[in-house]
This record gives structure tokens, C-alpha cells and sequence, in this order.
């Protein structure tokens, strides 16, 4: 999205400081997911989160795209590549925390049913979807951040990657090029392989933290014992 690119190349953290900007907004929202946004620490995370916005003019819609995009991108992920499909209340739950984390927000107008926030998504895709310098510059600084966590070897590989396994649109917005024949084919065969295996794979004996959200509700309200 222009509009959102724009702001975020302006600020020159994505160039400058890539891995700790991702490390902050990680911070943020597990906290906020793990200990739940009615917990003292939750409504810190958010008072935090709502402070670092308000220093910019960002329009209602463009908020909730980018809280469309914390529903539904993961359940499109997991919907190709999950060791098993997500559950419908699994899929509920995550729409209405995040509808609920809006709200606190003060998001505005955000959709009330599931459905209703995945036709957002889509048209607000088709509308906006466009290159453009700051575009370019956020695809480069997102590739590298990523490329960082490889050995140098590796990095080549890592980048056509992630080229490969972007949706066209949202790879020609970020102005990468076209990947090799064959090698978007064989990474999604290489990460159903994986669910597969996972799959198999005995209960994991360290839990992991499910998402809690409300008041109330434990922070491991839930065993997950594959990743």
C-alpha cells in the first residue's frame, strides 16, 4: 500500500535498524497475545503500541488492513503449509482477538464477521496494491532482515525464496524479480513435506503458549504440541 510504505520508508527504521524494529513489534504483540490485553502488562503493551501510532496520520482504513493482515495471513500460511487444518473456532478465535485488540485500539468501522474482514482484505488489495520507491526500498530491507538469520552462503537461496513464495501482486509491488522456473513448485513440495513429517512427530514435551487475549483466561489455555 502506497500510503502504508510511504510511512514506514519515512521513518528510516526498516533501513537502519531492521532486526530491532521487528524484535519491538514482536515484543508488543506476544505480549499482548500471551498475557492477554486485559492483563496489567497487556494493557501496557497496547498503551505502548497506540503511543508509537499516534505520532503519525495513518487513516482508519489503512488500520484495518494491516489488522486484516494478522488474521488472515496466518491461516492462509497454515491453510497451505500446517501440520494439520487450523479449526474453525481455532479461526474464530484468533478474528475476534484481534477484532477485540482494534477496538482497543480505536480502530474504527472494523468488519464484524469473519468474512466480512477477508472481502476487506481482498478489495483493499486489488485497489491499492502498487510499486513505488519506498515500496522497493521496504522489499530490500524486508528480504535482508530475513536473509541475516542464514549463513552468507545461503543468503542467494534465501532471497529467490522468498521471491518464489510471495503471492505475483505482492511481488511485483515490492519490485522483485520473477524467481526461477520450478522453484516456487519445489519449496511449497518441500513444506508440505515438512507438514507431513511434523505430523508424525511425537507430542512436544515443553508446551507451547497459547494466545489467552480475555480477562481471565490462562496464558497456557492450551497444549500445542507441534510447531
Amino acid at each position: 500500500m502506497p500510503s502504508i510504505a510511504c510511512l514506514l520508508d519515512s521513518t528510516g527504521e526498516f533501513a537502519r535498524a531492521s532486526q530491532k524494529r521487528y524484535d519491538d513489534t514482536d515484543l508488543i504483540i506476544s505480549t499482548i497475545l500471551e498475557d492477554g490485553y486485559d492483563s496489567e502488562a497487556g494493557k501496557r503493551a497496547l498503551r505502548q503500541m497506540n503511543r508509537i501510532h499516534s505520532r503519525f496520520e495513518i487513516s482508519n482504513d489503512d488500520f484495518v488492513y494491516v489488522l486484516s493482515t494478522f488474521v488472515l495471513e496466518p491461516i492462509r500460511w497454515n491453510a497451505r503449509f500446517g501440520w494439520r487444518p487450523m479449526m474453525e473456532a481455532a479461526r474464530l478465535a484468533s478474528f475476534h482477538c484481534w477484532r477485540e485488540i482494534g477496538r482497543r485500539m480505536n480502530i474504527k468501522a472494523i468488519p464484524e464477521e469473519y468474512s466480512e474482514l477477508e472481502r476487506f482484505n481482498e478489495a483493499y488489495e486489488r485497489k491499492h496494491f502498487a510499486t513505488g520507491g519506498a515500496a522497493r526500498r521496504l522489499g530490500v530491507d524486508g528480504q535482508e532482515l530475513y536473509a541475516a538469520w542464514f549463513p552468507r552462503p545461503a543468503r542467494p537461496l534465501v532471497r529467490r525464496s522468498i521471491h518464489a513464495l510471495l503471492d505475483p501482486g505482492l511481488r511485483a509491488a515490492f519490485g522483485y524479480p520473477e524467481p526461477p522456473r520450478g522453484l516456487r513448485p519445489l519449496l511449497e513440495t518441500g513444506l508440505r513435506a515438512r507438514a507431513r513429517a511434523v505430523r508424525l512427530l511425537p507430542p512436544r514435551r515443553r508446551h507451547g503458549v497459547a494466545p489467552s487475549c480475555g480477562a481471565g483466561a490462562p496464558t497456557r489455555a492450551a497444549t500445542w504440541s507441534r510447531s
